[in-house]
């Protein structure tokens, strides 16, 4: 299962790419792997001369699609880019909410915030490896009574552009 989710973190099976006025412009759509579900994600890439910026949508694949309760995260990438070259270095933060409405009483919230890097092969076909630390708060209200937690740890993503 381990070997699946490093896998399948971030592989991007669709992109395009548009390039005006020292910008890029991409649209990637993707398949990522959490602790809570698998999430499929579109994200808006802007690429300009020092930095890239990547809101990004997803829905719960399991919860939404399967058990008919939408799970929508939303959130934005932020990178640096070190060095525009073939093999690009790119230290990224990110954040992120989701939300998961069980009943009319209970609902669930996550707020992600990761820190990592980011490492991309351009060829003709982009390839890329991130490893990130993450802050996870989860919060939950049950019966208007509100409780939270707190989590960290590390992730790893690889994606590639088809």
């Amino acid at each position: 299962m381990l070997r699946f989710a490093l896998i399948s973190s971030l592989f991007y099976c669709f992109s395009f790419n548009i390039h005006a006025q020292d910008r890029d412009f991409g649209i990637s759509i993707g398949l990522t792997y959490t602790p809570t579900d698998f999430f499929v994600k579109a994200a808006c890439n802007i690429t300009d001369k020092r930095f890239q910026k990547s809101p990004f949508l997803a829905l719960g694949i399991n919860r939404t699609f399967f058990q008919q309760r939408l799970y929508p995260e939303i959130g934005f990438q932020f990178s640096y880019i070190i060095n525009d070259q073939k093999i690009r270095l790119l230290p990224y933060a990110q954040m992120s909410i989701a939300r998961l409405k069980i009943t009319n009483d209970n609902a669930h919230y996550w707020l992600n915030n990761e820190l990592g890097i980011r490492l991309e092969w351009h060829n003709k076909r982009d390839f890329g490896i991130q490893f990130g630390y993450r802050n996870l708060n989860e919060f939950w209200s049950f019966n208007k009574r509100l409780d939270k937690a707190f989590d960290f740890g590390f992730t790893t993503g690889i994606y590639m552009v088809l």
